[in-house]
């Protein structure tokens, strides 16, 4: 379909028309609106048609289709399909100015769609034509809205109603009815998609009776065969009236001091309320009523403990609230004056002084740590109280605080802080520590803070030889020891040492074991004198990272000392050496055909005798080839024999360099002969330095940052490696598990401009033999009534083979702390501990004793032991009338009072009372929570004598039933 502007030019609009089969047109029209009409024949069983469409699948081979479209050819305003089982084709179209569309065409199906009262309804011949009128459906629609839904008798509501055209052709003489609101209204004309408000004000008249009103409107029109309505609710509310008060008893208390809230809710109106919720958070409160009939009172006593922070003179004020399906939020609220009271608080927290992990980025009660870490504790003493208190006595047997505090005023604090090592064989578990204080005014009060020392595996390794210089064919015996200097078990351990081909697998290393392996080394006979034997001892367990320990011992010669200097360190191609060679006899006698041989130098002679302490010394001199490579390493040995000592050798070495003084590069290696160490014994730090370049360094200073010395290294070939030491005695008094961080840094002459002098790190622990303390903490009955005693017991033992010395032992909870100067091998000590669960402790109170002890030997350990209080669930449960008889017509008074006696807080507790149609439900049930209902009850008109029986039932989850029962009997006068 295709339209075009007036004068031809252009393409209004140009669209297709059709789906998958053929599609074909016959006719086309316009309506007055622009709107076209189109019509023809389809193959196409999905041929685009509007819902509304008289005909929207293919009714056979061929149908014939009538479409409307918008002016701009945009979208389909109705299209629809037309024709029987046969062939079916339109072949004209038009349409009127009231919007209805004719089509005519040939059908050849014996059930062509046709109207009822149509002039032919069947086909006459073999083809026959077809006309056909589609016209325009008329619709309206009508909303009534109120501007509120609840409202009281005097209200004014505001109805909104809204007529809006849906149909397709404009609506005439449209009548709006409500005789509710006395609305009567006529709409002459509403086109298609037109809409019109109207609005009635209605005031709900006093006399209204409570309950919904519902009124509706009605509309109709001239288009219209049935009226169209709408309607409208509001609910009318009756005039409730509840009284809703909050008292405290006493009215003013001190900290820690209870007192009584009571809120009473009294249906004062004539109509019941339904769903009431009583709420107050403060008092954690939340009861529920489903119905509180008209004249009855509910009452509910809270206990509430003041605060032990509360400010002395400061006012408590809380409020109330009660709201429910037919009330409207009531509160009601009660004060009480806090009086002035003594008031003593600890905090206790504690950080990370110098730790493996950051467990925490600032001071808390928990944090983790490493054994070796140091720990702070920080302790407050606050007068939370607003009298001046005296002798403040704090003690902390743990962090080893005792301390007095002679005053503090009102609001003051004191804060002590103190650190403390984890020792390293700590046992990996959670560790209480607990500081106590008491005042001349004030009770013990306590606060705590946790250690978890988490699993931290350390292996202690050390290679001590028996000696630090040997002579060639000597043989040399390692000392290796190896301890499990961590708290958790090592396996799979495997020692290796390449040089002196050792592989050796040990299962596992319990915590505390040492193990100790001579390994022997026999030094080659052909080993030049002067020469440094380093080897490197490695260690691998399944649990941590490789331990390294290195051991450097120094050739020197057996019988004869030999030994062979340069005049340089380096030398330019052509230039002229000269070297001194030293022979001297170091036996107690005379040696005799002492041979000398230097093939490079030209030295070559026997020497018939040397007496005992005799030197011989010669010079010779070498010219560097001028041919010879710069960076090349001039090296010629000299050996030495005698009748009485074998042939040894020594050596000198010398770098070619045409241009002396260019920059080369060193490497350092730093390692310990051991990686933990006792207090008071040397670590030999030895420093590797490798020559990484290719030309001479010189001058080389390595200095040790934990001793403070420096060595000196005269000169280093390319690819050459020199070692030097630095001892370093561990103080005596080193606490087990500190670090000795260690660094080596070298400077020479040739270091690279703008490099950085290079490092080497080593770490080393304080370690101490293992010793063995047992600490075991029982307690009898582990669950127990309030008021009534446990008995914790505290047992130490001795396990290891030593003397233990001032073991400490320490149960905060009964504030039970004792030395012991010494405990023997095997010997132990117990230690019975009383303990009073208080009488008003809440049921499940866990009360935990951390016993703790601890040795100059031995580090922290802490068992827990735990008693708990009986869970008591109880309550009371009493129903009363204020008369025991009656007459018909009469009020009497029924109460209804539960009170919980028990030590823990009742869940969910649903009291019945039938007789009333009560329900009362409450989340938590208060520990001495009492609560009462007063409820009027009228006496029926019954048979003399007959009794009136209320039963009531209260049931909580975790609580009894209890069940209580009151009666009056009715009598009726004998007239």
């Amino acid at each position: 379909m295709t339209k075009l502007n007036p004068e031809g030019s252009a393409l209004v609009y140009s669209t297709y028309l059709g789906r998958t089969n053929t599609q074909i047109a016959y006719g086309s029209g316009l309506d007055p609106f622009g709107n076209a009409f189109l019509t023809g024949y389809t193959l196409s069983d999905d041929f685009p048609t509007t819902p509304d469409a008289v005909q929207t699948t293919l009714g056979g081979p061929r149908d014939a289709f009538a479409t409307k479209l918008n002016p701009d050819g945009s979208m389909l305003i109705y299209s629809t399909l037309l024709g029987g089982t046969g062939v079916d084709s339109g072949a004209a179209i038009t349409g009127d100015a009231a919007g209805n569309m004719y089509v005519t065409g040939y059908t050849l199906s014996s059930d062509f769609p046709v109207t009822p009262g149509a002039f032919q309804t069947t086909l006459g011949g073999l083809v026959d034509v077809f006309i056909a009128k589609f016209g325009l459906v008329p619709d309206l629609t009508v909303t009534k809205t109120s501007d509120q839904t609840d409202v009281m008798p005097g209200d004014t509501v505001t109805y909104t109603f809204t007529i809006t055209n849906s149909g397709e052709v404009p609506l005439t003489r449209i009548q709006v009815e409500d005789p509710h609101v006395v609305l009567f209204e006529v709409i002459n004309l509403l086109l298609p998609g037109m809409t019109q408000q109207l609005q009635r004000t209605f005031t709900v008249p006093a006399a209204t009776v409570p309950g919904t009103l519902t009124n509706t409107v009605t509309v109709t029109a001239d288009q219209l065969a049935q009226i169209r309505t709408a309607t409208a609710t509001i609910n009318v509310a009756s005039s409730p009236a509840l009284t809703f008060t909050k008292s405290v008893s006493p009215t003013a208390a001190a900290p820690g001091e209870t007192v009584l809230y009571t809120l009473t809710a009294t249906n004062t109106g004539n109509v019941d309320f339904t769903g009431l919720l009583l709420t107050d958070p403060f008092l954690g409160l939340n009861e529920s009523i489903d119905h509180l009939e008209a004249g009855t009172q509910a009452e509910f006593i809270i206990p509430f403990v003041i605060a032990s922070g509360a400010a002395s003179g400061s006012t408590i004020v809380n409020t109330s609230d009660i709201r429910g399906d037919n009330l409207t939020p009531r509160q009601a609220s009660a004060s009480v004056l806090v009086l002035g009271v003594p008031g003593l608080a600890l905090f206790k927290s504690v950080d990370t002084v110098s730790a493996t992990v950051d467990s925490s980025s600032a001071k808390a009660n928990t944090i983790s740590v490493f054994p070796g870490d140091t720990v702070e504790f920080t302790i407050e003493a606050r007068n939370t109280g607003s009298v001046a208190l005296t002798n403040i006595a704090l003690n902390d047997g743990l962090a080893g605080l005792s301390r007095t505090i002679p005053i503090l005023a009102v609001g003051q604090s004191e804060i002590f802080r103190t650190t403390f090592l984890v020792p390293l064989e700590s046992p990996p578990k959670v560790y209480t520590n607990t500081v106590e204080a008491v005042s001349d005014q004030t009770s013990r009060v306590t606060a705590s803070a946790t250690v978890e020392v988490l699993p931290m595996p350390l292996l202690g390794v050390s290679k001590v030889p028996e000696t630090n210089v040997v002579s060639p064919g000597q043989v040399l015996s390692y000392q290796v020891t190896l301890a499990n200097s961590g708290n958790v078990p090592l396996t799979g351990i495997r020692v290796q040492d390449p040089l002196l081909g050792v592989d050796i697998s040990i299962p596992v290393l319990a915590v505390g074991d040492i193990r100790e392996v001579q390994l022997p080394f026999t030094v080659p006979a052909t080993t030049s004198v002067g020469t440094m034997i380093s080897n490197l001892l490695t260690v691998t367990t399944d649990q941590t990272d490789p331990a390294q320990a290195l051991s450097v011992v120094t050739v020197t010669g057996q019988g004869l000392a030999l030994s062979k200097t340069s005049d340089t360190a380096s030398a330019v191609p052509g230039s002229t050496i000269n070297y001194v060679l030293t022979v001297t006899n170091l036996l107690d006698i005379t040696q005799t055909n002492v041979m000398l041989n230097d093939p490079l130098l030209g030295v070559s002679e026997i020497v018939s005798s040397l007496a005992a302490g005799g030197t011989i010394v010669r010079a010779a001199s070498f010219v560097v080839p001028v041919n010879a490579a710069d960076g090349s390493i001039l090296t010629n040995e000299f050996e030495a024999a005698s009748d009485q000592t074998p042939l040894q050798r020594t050596a000198a070495s010398v770098v070619i360099q045409a241009i002396p003084g260019v920059p080369t590069t060193l490497a350092l290696r730093k390692f310990p002969d051991r990686n933990v160490a006792a207090p008071g014994g040397t670590v030999i730090y030895t420093v590797e330095v490798a020559n990484t370049g290719s030309h001479l360094a010189t001058a080389i200073v390595v200095s040790d940052s934990l001793t403070g010395t420096f060595e000196t290294i005269d000169a280093l070939d390319p690819g050459q490696v020199a070692y030097v030491q630095f001892p370093f005695v561990v103080p005596a008094d080193a606490l087990q598990g500190t670090r000795f961080d260690n660094v080596a840094t070298a400077e020479w002459l040739e270091r690279p401009a703008g490099s950085i002098a290079p490092q080497s790190f080593a770490r080393v622990i304080v370690g101490l033999s293992r010793f063995l303390l047992d600490l075991t903490n029982v307690v009898v009955p582990d669950i127990a009534d309030p008021g009534t005693i446990a008995i914790f017991t505290v047992f130490v033992r001795n396990l290891s083979s030593q003397t233990l010395t001032n073991v400490r032992v320490i149960e905060p909870l009964t504030a039970f702390s004792t030395l012991i100067p010494s405990l023997q091998p095997g010997e132990s000590r117990s230690f019975d501990r009383p303990f009073t669960i208080p009488s008003d402790a809440v049921g499940g109170t866990i009360f935990t004793s951390h016993a703790l002890a601890f040795s100059d030997q031995t580090p922290i350990q802490q068992t827990p032991a735990s008693v708990t209080t009986r869970r008591m669930p109880n309550a009371t449960l009493r129903h009363t009338v204020n008369q025991p008889i009656g007459r018909p017509g009469e009020t009497v008074f029924f109460t209804i009072r539960i009170h919980n006696t028990g030590n823990v807080v009742l869940i969910n507790e649903m009291i019945k009372a039938p007789l009333f149609n009560l329900i009362l439900r409450s989340d938590s049930f208060s520990i001495g929570a009492d609560y009462s209902i007063r409820i009027p009850f009228i006496l029926p008109d019954v048979l003399e004598d007959t009794a009136i029986v209320s039963r009531v039932s209260a049931l909580a989850e975790n609580g009894p039933l209890l069940e209580a029962a009151a009666s009056v009997i009715v009598i009726v006068e004998e007239e």
